[in-house]
């Protein structure tokens, strides 16, 4: 009788496993799933949030280029009234000439830029570019937004060749820097600077973006890279960083890490493996 018994509870308990084992299995298969689709919906996110930096770069661009058109026109017009009017007035024609010239040129500057930007932006491969050219291409990029807020930008890159991914790289830089710009210098500053170094060896490219500004509080820092985290919910979508991040991380396969001091600035420094393929 005692051994049926124990039979007939171990036959239970066996079902009972079964039972949970099988309950788990479901369990485990809806996770799997619900990260599945957090994973897509991160990803769609991600996507959006380029689409929107890439249409405010537009929109700045823009900006940009009919300031000088506008002078352009104006000056078009005072030549055009001068000749209808027969006056010799060379004095004049001569600086307005000079004035759409300067103007031309700035507009070119722009749009040279931006295609050099464009270049990088679209390439998802990993090719052999120049490191120093591309920061400065950047830099150049954003650099009436740099103006306008006031920022000096100091580079100290190597003059080198690297194999790696241009388009991740260009588009680190981009929202470091932008970041910087947004939520830096919060505080009125009478010089406020963005240094970008980077030195290049024969296995690691090592990047730094460093910024004078308010800094990072410690006990927001080791979150500043979680997907939707911002300290500014108006104007922040909190994806800029996650997207620097995984870009280092999972596509660059690299280090990121960020040190800060309140009040004394921000510095994030990037340690990205460089392909065999790089001849320095």
């Amino acid at each position: 009788m005692v051994i049926t018994s124990l039979y007939f509870k171990n036959v239970e308990k066996t079902k009972k496993l079964l039972e949970l084992n099988e309950e788990l299995s479901e369990a485990n298969e809806e996770l799997e799933q619900t990260i599945r689709e957090l994973e897509q919906t991160q990803e769609s996110l991600i996507i959006s949030e380029k689409m929107a930096a890439l249409g405010k770069l537009m929109l700045n661009i823009a900006h940009d280029i009919n300031t000088p058109i506008g002078i352009i026109f104006t000056a078009s017009t005072e030549i055009e009234n001068i000749l209808e009017s027969n006056r010799t007035d060379k004095e004049t024609l001569k600086q307005l000439s000079k004035i759409i010239i300067k103007n031309s040129q700035k507009i070119a500057e722009i749009i040279s830029s931006l295609k050099k930007t464009a270049i990088h932006e679209v390439s998802d491969n990993f090719s052999k570019f120049n490191i120093k050219e591309l920061v400065e291409d950047i830099v150049d990029t954003l650099s009436l937004n740099l103006k306008k807020n006031n920022i000096k930008t100091i580079i100290d890159v190597d003059d080198k060749n690297i194999f790696s991914n241009p388009g991740a790289i260009a588009q680190i830089l981009m929202n470091l820097i932008s970041n910087t710009v947004d939520h830096a210098f919060k505080d009125e500053k009478s010089e406020k600077i963005i240094s970008i170094s980077a030195e290049v060896n024969k296995k690691h490219l090592k990047l730094i973006v460093s910024d004078n500004g308010v800094g990072i509080d410690e006990k927001i820092q080791r979150k500043i890279f979680d997907p939707f985290f911002t300290t500014d919910k108006e104007k922040g979508t909190g994806l800029g960083l996650s997207i620097v991040h995984q870009l280092v991380v999972k596509l660059l396969k690299g280090h990121i890490e960020v040190k800060s001091d309140k009040g004394k600035g921000t510095t994030f420094i990037i340690i990205i493996p460089l392909k065999e393929e790089n001849n320095g």
